[in-house]
């Protein structure tokens, strides 16, 4: 009896031992690349293998790089353990466990929780709120549209499931919570005032001027371009839009000579 327990005991010594090593980045979360390799790197592969006949190179990430690691593999190729990740761009791969070391800080310096406003590009001038970080249906389901102009108070960011956007974990004014694009939103404090009001021309453009166009949108095929409006200049905002060239948002503005149009949102500032 005293036997059995003694091997017991070993093994259970001997367990707890190896599974931090193989759990290193076992579990579901944020973590940092740590690679020992000498020039700091790791490699991101389509499968998880770095044979060449089994999977492809996605590229290389830096040390210090972070990554959502979604799940662990064993590897294919019988040497390392891999874990399935989606980094910060949205790219789904298959990274060596042992590169990988857990991140307790804040992903995402530039994203931080608060209120912000909905400024879609999209021409009608909303986005949608999804049951999970994807537009697709497969994944998750759409739970309404929301309107340029309206609030959201963003409680997390994540990388998209869908490997092509990331997502804003929101809550609506209506309690409600989703996945919302982040190029959807813009912080409260930085938002141009949808309920109109006067505004300067303040154009980055070295010589000081802006167009105003008969469409939200700069492509000759689109709109005309009503005329140039210099640097100083006062126009009304009436309401905003997103763009329908897809690059740029717009708002809807009466200058002061009685025209009506669109101009570029960042051609503008409160005087």
């Amino acid at each position: 009896m005293k036997r059995f327990l003694s091997v017991a005991f070993c093994l259970t010594l001997l367990l707890g031992l190896l599974t931090p090593l193989c759990a290193s980045a076992s579990g579901a979360g944020w973590y940092v690349v740590d690679s020992q390799n000498p020039q700091g790197y790791c490699y991101l592969y389509s499968k998880p293998s770095d044979r060449d006949s089994v999977s492809r190179n996605l590229g290389p990430y830096e040390n210090g790089s972070k990554v959502y690691v979604l799940e662990y593999y064993g590897g294919r190729d019988g040497n390392n353990n891999y874990c399935h990740v989606r980094t910060q761009s949205g790219k789904t791969g298959y990274m060596h466990d042992y590169a990988l070391t857990r991140f307790y800080g804040n992903v995402w310096e530039n994203v931080s929780e608060g209120w912000y406003v909905i400024r879609s590009k999209k021409p009608n001038g909303y986005c949608y709120l999804y049951s999970q970080p994807s537009s697709r249906d497969g994944v998750g389901y759409n739970k309404g549209r929301h309107e340029n102009g309206e609030m959201v108070y963003v409680i997390s960011y994540y990388g998209g499931q869908d490997g092509n956007s990331n997502y804003c974990y929101v809550r609506t004014l209506s309690n409600e919570t989703g996945f919302i694009h982040d190029d959807a939103l813009v912080p409260y404090d930085q938002q141009l005032d949808a309920d109109g009001g006067w505004y300067v021309v303040s154009s980055s453009k070295p010589r000081g001027y802006c167009y105003l166009y008969s469409a939200a949108s700069s492509r000759d095929s689109v709109s005309r371009n009503l005329g140039r409006y210099n640097n100083g200049e006062a126009v009304y905002v009436l309401e905003y839009r997103g763009g329908q060239d897809g690059s740029s948002n717009y708002c809807y503005v009466r200058t002061s000579d009685g025209q009506y149009g669109f101009m570029r949102d960042t051609a503008l500032k409160r005087p």
